[in-house]
């Protein structure tokens, strides 16, 4: 689905469908279009639902939203580039 990734006032990596949901939801203002929007607000790619938090700096991925599994930020990176990139365009 696409949508726009943002970073939240907690430092979560989201994604909404909504242009306006996400520009106001975005802390330091910055939103980019993707299409690895899922409709539960997160990322997904490679068929898992990805997770960064960029206060406590952790990478993560699960199904449903459920974060399973912690990464290291190397392995996060190796693992979901897509994701990744989006990340550091927006910090």
């Amino acid at each position: 689905m696409k949508g726009y990734a943002y970073l939240d006032k907690y430092g979560i990596l989201h994604c909404n469908s909504s242009k306006d949901t996400a520009i106001k939801s975005a802390k330091n203002g910055k939103i980019i279009p993707t299409d690895l929007c899922d409709d539960g607000g997160y990322l997904d790619e490679n068929g898992m639902n990805v997770f960064i938090n960029t206060y406590e700096k952790t990478f993560s991925h699960g199904k449903n939203s459920n974060k399973d599994c912690e990464l290291s930020e190397t392995e996060f990176a190796r693992r979901y580039p897509k994701t990744y990139a989006l990340y550091m365009k927006l910090i």
